[in-house]
Parts: C-alpha cells; sequence; structure tokens
C-alpha cells in the first residue's frame, strides 16, 4: 500500500517502496536523485470544477483556428489562487513539479549563486507574467526533470520543434502530444509567442525587452541540451537576438557609464566610490518598472545581464562557426558610451553595468551574505565574460585566409589572451595551488575550477588555429595539465552534473593529448580515456553531450592516433 501522506514521487504507479514520508526529500528520493514533490494537488472535486471553468472559457475565447486538426488551443486566462495565477497558462501538478525543479535543481546546475536571490529568481518572476517565458519556464523544467527519472521514456523518439519551424511528431492530436510529449507542446507554445511578439512596434506596451531576451537564453540552453545536431536552432536563436538588437537600437538610449549607474557603484575590487548623478531617467531592474511613454529610453538592468548570459552562448557557437552575430552586434553597437577597442572592453562595460542587479531587484531585503558573496565573486565573472570574447576573437581567426593578414590578426589576439591573463595573474595563482582536499562548500572555489579551464582551453584553440606543431609548447602544456587538474577536482566535489561546466575544455584537451610526448609515469592516455568516459556520462544531461562522445569515438580520436 502507498501512503496517502507520502511524496507524489512515491505515490507514482511505478513505485515499488513505500515513501517514509522525511521531509524535504524522503529517503527513496535521495537515494535515486529524483524530485521529492510535496506539493499540495487539488482534490477530485476541484480538479473537475477547474477543468470545467476551462472548458467554458475555452469555448467564450476561442480564436479562429488553422484547418489542421492538430492545430494548438489558444493560450487562456485562467484566475487562479495557484503560484502563477498571473500567467495565462493553467497549471496542473506537473506544471507545478517542472516550476519546482526549474527554481531549485535546475538553477544550481546552471549558476552557484544563492538560487532564491539568483538571476533565475527574477526569470520566474517575469514568467509570471509572460507566456512566453513560463512556456519556457515549464518546458526546460520538464525536460530536465524526465532526465533525471530512471524510468524517463519521454518524447526521446521525437523530434523537439526547432527554430526553424520544423516539428515531428508521431501524432497530429494536440491532445496527444500534449499528454505524452509536454515539453515539446510548451517550446512550440513559446515559438509562437515569440513570432507575435517581435512582431509588434518597440514602444507597444505589450514589447519587453526582458521577457524576449529571457526567452531566447532560454530556448538557447534548450537547443543546446536537446536540439538538432545541425545546431539550426540554436544558431538561429542567436541570429534572432542579433537581429533584435540591432532593430532596437536606434530607440534605445545609451548606457551610461559604470561609475554613473548609481550614486555609489561597487566596482569590482568591492570598494565604494562616489559618482556623480547626471539628469536623466534612472535605470531599472526590470523594463516593466519603466513608465510606458519611456520604455524605448534604456536597456534595464536585467536586461544588460541577461545579453552577457547570451553573448557567453554566441561565443560557444562561433568556435563551431554558427555563431558571432550577436558578439558582433554589440560591439558594433551605439547603445554603450563610447567606443572600446575591443570586444573585451565592451563586454567589460555591458557587465559593470548590470552589477546592482541583485541588491536593487530585493533592495533591503537583499541579504548581507549574498551581497558580500557578490563583491568576492565579482572578479572571477569579469574573467568569465573576458575569457568568453577571448574565445570569440579566435573563433573570428577562421575567417582570415591571407597569410598576412592572419598572421597580423593573431598577433593581436594573442596579446589579448595575454593581457587577460596578466590582468586575472591572482586568479589563475589561486586555481594553480588549489588542494584536491578543499571541496567547494566556498562558492568561490566551485567557480575557480568551473571557470579558469575555459581560459586554459581558449590557449588550446588558439595554438590549433595557430596551427602550433611544438610537442613541447610550454603554454600547451601548461594549459593541458590545468584543465585535466581543475577537472578532476571539479569531478571529485560536484559529480558529472557540475562537471558538465567545462564540457568544452575537456573536449578542447581530448583532441591534444594524443600529440603529447607523454613521460614516463605520465597519466595523459588515462586522462583521455576518462575524457571520453565523462562524455559518457554527460549524456544524461543533454543530447548534444551524447554526440559529442560518439564524434570523439569514432571520428576525431581515430583521426589523431593515426596522424
Amino acid at each position: 500500500t502507498r501512503s496517502r501522506r507520502g511524496c507524489w514521487t512515491c505515490r507514482d504507479k511505478k513505485a515499488k517502496k513505500r515513501c517514509d514520508e522525511e521531509k524535504p526529500a524522503c529517503g527513496r528520493c535521495r537515494r535515486m536523485n529524483l524530485v521529492c514533490d510535496y506539493t499540495p494537488r487539488p482534490s477530485l472535486a476541484e480538479r473537475r470544477r477547474q477543468q470545467a471553468l476551462l472548458d467554458a472559457q475555452q469555448r467564450e475565447h476561442a480564436q479562429p483556428q488553422d484547418s489542421d486538426p492538430g492545430s494548438p488551443l489558444s493560450v487562456v486566462r485562467l484566475s487562479s489562487t495557484n503560484e502563477v495565477g498571473a500567467s495565462s497558462i493553467v497549471l496542473g501538478p506537473r506544471e507545478h513539479e517542472s516550476i519546482r525543479f526549474f527554481r531549485t535543481v535546475f538553477a544550481k546546475a546552471h549558476h552557484t549563486k544563492n538560487p532564491d536571490y539568483s538571476l533565475f529568481s527574477i526569470m520566474f518572476r517575469i514568467a509570471q507574467d509572460d507566456p512566453m517565458v513560463m512556456h519556457m519556464v515549464l518546458s526546460l523544467g520538464g525536460r530536465a526533470m524526465d532526465l533525471r527519472r530512471p524510468s524517463s521514456s519521454t518524447a526521446h523518439a521525437l523530434t523537439a520543434p526547432t527554430a526553424t519551424g520544423a516539428t515531428t511528431t508521431t501524432s497530429s492530436e494536440h491532445q496527444h502530444q500534449r499528454q505524452y510529449t509536454p515539453h515539446l507542446y510548451h517550446y512550440s507554445a513559446a515559438l509562437r509567442c515569440m513570432a507575435d511578439t517581435v512582431c509588434l512596434e518597440p514602444g507597444a506596451a505589450a514589447f519587453d525587452m526582458d521577457a524576449i531576451l529571457t526567452a531566447l537564453w532560454l530556448m538557447c540552453i534548450y537547443e543546446q541540451q536537446f536540439g538538432d545536431a545541425e545546431c539550426q536552432g540554436y544558431a538561429n536563436h542567436l541570429m534572432g537576438a542579433a537581429s533584435l538588437l540591432q532593430h532596437q537600437e536606434k530607440s534605445l538610449r545609451s548606457l551610461r557609464p559604470p561609475h554613473l549607474v548609481s550614486t555609489y557603484d561597487y566596482g569590482d575590487d568591492g570598494a565604494d566610490s562616489e559618482g556623480e548623478v547626471t539628469a536623466g531617467p534612472e535605470p531599472t531592474v526590470l523594463v516593466k518598472q519603466i513608465p510606458e511613454h519611456r520604455r524605448h529610453l534604456r536597456l534595464s538592468l536585467y536586461s544588460a545581464r541577461i545579453l552577457v548570459w547570451l553573448s557567453l552562448h554566441d561565443s560557444a557557437a562561433a568556435t563551431s562557426g554558427v555563431g558571432g552575430h550577436l558578439n558582433t552586434m554589440i560591439f558594433l553597437s551605439t547603445i554603450l558610451p563610447s567606443i572600446p577597442s575591443n570586444p573585451i572592453d565592451t563586454f567589460r562595460d555591458l557587465y559593470k553595468y548590470s552589477n546592482p542587479l541583485y541588491r536593487a531587484m530585493w533592495g533591503d531585503a537583499y541579504p548581507q551574505a549574498e551581497l558580500l558573496d557578490d563583491v568576492e565573486n565579482r572578479n572571477v565573472f569579469v574573467f568569465l565574460a573576458n575569457t568568453n570574447q577571448l574565445r570569440f576573437l579566435v573563433a573570428q581567426l577562421a575567417e582570415y585566409h591571407d597569410p598576412e593578414m592572419f598572421a597580423a590578426r593573431a598577433a593581436q589576439v594573442d596579446a589579448e589572451i595575454r593581457r587577460v591573463g596578466y590582468e586575472s595573474t591572482e586568479l589563475l595563482e589561486v586555481a594553480a595551488g588549489l588542494s584536491v582536499e578543499t571541496d567547494n562548500s566556498h562558492r568561490l572555489v566551485a567557480n575557480i575550477r568551473t571557470i579558469v579551464p575555459l581560459y586554459y582551453a581558449v590557449i588550446l584553440d588558439f595554438l590549433r588555429v595557430q596551427r602550433q606543431q611544438l610537442l613541447r609548447d610550454r603554454r600547451r602544456q601548461r594549459a593541458l595539465g590545468e584543465i585535466m587538474t581543475l577537472a578532476r577536482q571539479t569531478h571529485r566535489h560536484g559529480g558529472d552534473e557540475l562537471l558538465t561546466k567545462i564540457a568544452w575544455p575537456l573536449f578542447a584537451a581530448a583532441l591534444e593529448l594524443p600529440h603529447s610526448v607523454a613521460p614516463p609515469g605520465s597519466e595523459e592516455g588515462g586522462d583521455r580515456d576518462w575524457i571520453v568516459q565523462r562524455f559518457g556520462a554527460f549524456a544524461a544531461y543533454g543530447d548534444n553531450f551524447a554526440r559529442a562522445r560518439r564524434f570523439l569515438e569514432t571520428r576525431m580520436l581515430p583521426l589523431q592516433d593515426r596522424l
């Protein structure tokens, strides 16, 4: 018999053992790494009343649909006492579970900051009022949650809808699709909302840059983990973000220089310095806090931070030859107060503009511990932004076909790589001196272990593009050593899920390790095998990780061994 007071996960028919009713997570869910769901559920009578009300509103507000019987139903607004009653999506038990997963497990997997005061918390606030963002929260949360279920078989035989507009499912029945592939249903709905939203004029009340950029970032995450092998959807979303910024650029005022954002600006070193307050509207946390007649004047602090996060995706896509447009657009944009000399300075200014985001969002309710933690970790995140722009610059080198122009540009990129390394010397020295016994309970340690390897991967990528053939090149050897040391430490203290954050450095290292002349007692061969094993484990967190492992095993590593 199943406990009537147990968690909903254990009360599933497939669960063979009785729930021990421990809270906040029961023993079975902890042991199997499942989401332990104790959220209240409506009674049968309440569900019937809710369904009757929904049916009535559907008949009242139904819009003309395509002749295709599988065309989706119109989004219906339903007043409810549910957690997200302000949005226009009816939430059932699965939706609540997906939201909880997104706000906790998913948020922690993508950012080390306390999820209660992180960008994901702000995303959910936006989702409560915006159906497009809520659909993406439900899609990502539900899909990632299903992957963790041992008996998960949700829609693996189906092809997810992509930004190209193509959707392949095994059924034309809309209700069938929603019942068995809810994450695809919500992703499709978000794509339709996006198509409707971007057609609005910039000054329209419904045109919300915060919501649009949030949805685009979530769509990039979806495509990165579960998208098509050709990355068409991923590339299209990034191209869409670049086109959006280009379209809005003329109606956006230049951002204030970082020291003019507020009366007190917390610089990267954490020191307070008085800044002047100029005339004009102050930057706000969210665009909806700006009066409607002035919303087009300036990016919100939140939009600026999301643009930085989107730029990280764009740099990663540029490495594979399918991105770079967004970074180029931001670099050439007139929204910045001055014309920076290179993309690294551009994104540093954009990041510093958004520095007051969290303390401005929560005001006096923002805990002092969180504020101090932000200041402590600020330098390492500036280093992350700088490193990703270096990755973008290295990717651009592939466009230079003239040997003289390539050599000149490569020298400039090399100088930028060395400059960023010099400016972050202390950070790199701390990373090199971390003991394997030091755990990740300190947030800065976890960030160093997952961010610093990206810088060394940029060095490997640069040397590869430069066609460096020196087997004992000191920079190359040091980069390989630092990546593997930090990767093994990360795996020991965070497992495979945390290690996915440095999948690219591991991939880059795997391509280089066979070329090394291993000294006696070296474990370089073991390192390569270990990387392949890790990518096999990464497959539990996204389809593209499985593709990366197959690519390494069947294509790249055999080719490297023959060279």
